[in-house]
């Protein structure tokens, strides 16, 4: 329906729909008014046929479905060992066939799953996204019954204020004809006063049923629906408060009669604000509730406050009496891995801020009680080290990619040492048979190699300071194709990515008529400029890691908010993926790795890779290596890790509770 006049098309995650057709605030006021056509093409369409199909599907879901009768409409999960959503459908069966659609872009991972569940069953499970597109009714008179006797229905689905039509592409033109059409941006809105949590937008791979009010539609409370069957659903009493406790605007966006008089935006934004805010504290007093008695003292604490400076004595008494509560339930360090999370993006500012301290880095860097932490991040101080580590990740199957840690030298001396330490890195590789098809490769910063020499207080890249770490790369990576590997160009804060890209680019077009090892470039999703430099460097061969980014940036060169920063990776994923280049895709989070396998259906499991830091996620590693995929881990050695170490605490600050608590055994 883009063809309609004046469609806008949508952004990520709902590409290929239209987000308006001019006047979103127009079509939403007819939306509440009379019946309104919503373009949902953009939804995976799953079918599952074969007698078994019902039963099987209540052994792995949430929901009650061994009885579904024909023509209901349900909602079920499928949850994690943890319990934390994966996949929300939703379904309906015809006496023959169940017909299920999720969110856009995560049918092929649903079906994935499903059909390594099947074992022996007769059922077949079939992946129609693109050839049946759903097709949604809104407003207060939508109903079935009013369809043209023309248009025909694979099947339809009953929502909380919709009906979902499963149909034929081309039926989408007779349906616009007969009832006027409404945007994604109006259709959101709608479902953001009706406070209806959207997973994947509104929610993360964290997020549990009852965080976003699904105990009641989605989740039956008489049955298991976790993998691990010992596991059950949390309690009736752990849903959410009652909707309106937030109050103020976050109440007024979800009345429904009156969220077309703001403008959709703001809809948009404070409907977000309100259910991150619920599930937030949700899972705030649910990990309380899990300290071993942590939260009760801490309700205590608050009644024993009040005014005036008894009142702040009682307070402070009562903050002792929790710290005394969480010590005595054994677990101190979840009271303040909890506080940790909470608190995450003043303390990634903090961290990142510790980053660049020269202070806090001395004091860190002589005490003993670190070492047990850099030892989880960091392979060891010498090059032994870092081909031990290699020999044993590759003897697991995994590809790695070894960085000699340092930045920012402004030392003409230091800056050679660290490329002759590459040089020698990669002959001891190749001497050990590792590099063979770029299996061990190196990842380089330019400051490393002298970007920023001649330049004042490290302000930026200068002509010099460009000239002499080409000069050092170009070293570095003759000795890679001698040891037939290859290289990466680490990405560093925004001022040396052009000269970081300028020099990978250069050596790419030197050598590549000789067929030699490519060099390779790193992007982060954060910076605004990403897109862009994402087409541009979408080229056959052309090896590009996509990461988020690591760097404290101004506001004017990156994004600050997390949402914008995934929103950011997915569209640059998207291009990757779809482009001749070899993507590295270098990320932990589910969510996207969900994306990346989906995307990669349809390429061979050799064109893409996916790159996890040394000691994050070991697990998961060797879980999608063992799938077939390409694995790649980013290992990092030397004895100036306090700058790497500090930034990894920042991308996940609960990891700053085992840090201070090293520190504070002393040992």
């Amino acid at each position: 329906m883009l063809d309609i006049p004046g469609a806008v098309e949508a952004q990520w995650p709902d590409e290929g729909v239209a987000a308006h057709y001019g006047d979103p605030m127009r079509e939403q006021r007819i939306m509440s008014e009379q019946t309104s056509l919503v373009d949902r093409s953009d939804r995976g369409v799953v079918k599952i046929t074969g007698p078994d199909r019902l039963s099987w599907l209540h052994s792995l879901t949430s929901q009650h479905l061994e009885r579904l009768a024909p023509g209901v409409t349900q909602q079920a999960l499928i949850l994690s060992p943890q319990g934390h959503l994966e996949h929300q459908l939703t379904l309906t069966d015809d006496g023959a066939s169940t017909w299920i659609h999720v969110e856009p872009h995560t049918a092929a991972a649903l079906v994935e799953y499903l059909n390594s569940m099947r074992f022996m069953l007769r059922v077949e499970v079939e992946d129609l996204s693109g050839v049946l597109v759903v097709q949604t009714l809104v407003g207060p008179s939508a109903s079935p019954a009013t369809l043209a006797e023309d248009v025909a229905a694979e099947a339809v689905m009953h929502g909380p204020f919709t009906i979902d039509l499963i149909v034929q592409p081309d039926v989408t033109g007779k349906l616009a004809a007969t009832y006027p059409v409404a945007g994604l941006w109006a259709f959101e809105a709608a479902r953001i006063a009706a406070h209806l949590a959207r997973p994947g937008l509104d929610t993360d791979h964290k997020t549990l049923p009852h965080e976003i009010g699904l105990i009641d539609d989605a989740v039956h409370l008489n049955k298991g629906c976790y993998r691990d069957p010992e596991r059950r659903p949390p309690a009736p009493q752990a849903r959410l408060p009652a909707p309106g406790w937030l109050g103020g605007p976050a109440a007024r966006a979800r009345r429904a009669d009156h969220h077309h008089r703001w403008r959709a935006d703001r809809v948009r934004r404070v409907g977000r604000q309100a259910l991150r805010a619920r599930a937030d504290r949700a899972r705030a007093d649910q990990a309380d509730r899990a300290d071993g008695g942590y939260a009760p003292c801490r309700r205590g604490r608050r009644r024993a406050g009040g005014g005036g400076p008894a009142g702040r004595g009682r307070q402070r008494e009562g903050h002792a009496a929790a710290r005394q509560c969480a010590a005595a339930a054994g677990r101190p360090e979840n009271a303040l891995r909890n506080r940790v999370n909470r608190g995450g993006p003043v303390l990634r500012k903090a961290l990142l801020a510790a980053a660049a301290s020269e202070r806090i880095r001395e004091l860190v860097s002589v005490t003993p009680a670190t070492r047990s932490v850099v030892t989880r991040y960091v392979a060891g101080e010498s090059s032994e080290d870092a081909v031990a580590v290699a020999r044993v990740l590759r003897s697991a199957g995994l590809l790695v990619t070894l960085d000699y840690l340092g930045e920012e030298t402004g030392d003409a001396q230091r800056a050679a040492a660290t490329a002759a330490q590459y040089v020698h890195l990669l002959g001891k590789l190749a001497a050990e048979g590792l590099t063979e098809g770029g299996a061990v490769e190196v990842s380089v910063k330019p400051t490393a190699l002298g970007l920023l020499l001649g330049s004042e207080d490290a302000t930026g890249p200068t002509v010099l300071g460009e000239r002499v770490a080409a000069e050092h790369l170009e070293r570095i990576t003759i000795a890679a194709r001698e040891a037939g590997t290859t290289v990466t160009v680490d990405a560093e804060d925004h001022r040396t990515t052009d000269a970081a890209l300028r020099m990978a680019t250069a050596l790419r077009s030197r050598w590549s008529s000789n067929g030699s090892g490519s060099v390779g470039s790193v992007l982060q999703a954060a910076l605004r400029r990403t897109e862009a430099d994402v087409r541009e460097l979408t080229a056959p061969g052309v090896r590009v890691r996509l990461c988020k980014g690591a760097y404290a940036e101004p506001a004017a060169e990156a994004f600050a908010v997390r949402h914008d920063i995934d929103r950011s990776f997915a569209r640059c994923l998207r291009t990757l993926m779809a482009g001749p280049g070899y993507p590295m895709i270098a990320t932990h989070d589910p969510r996207l790795i969900a994306i990346t396998r989906s995307l990669g259906m349809g390429r061979p499991a050799d064109s893409f890779e996916y790159q996890m830091l040394y000691g994050v996620r070991p697990e998961e590693q060797l879980r999608l290596a063992a799938a077939g995929a390409q694995v790649r881990v980013y290992v990092p050695y030397g004895n100036d890790w306090y700058r790497y170490l500090v930034r990894r605490l920042a991308e996940r600050p609960a990891n700053l509770a085992l840090f201070l608590r090293s520190l504070g055994s002393g040992s």
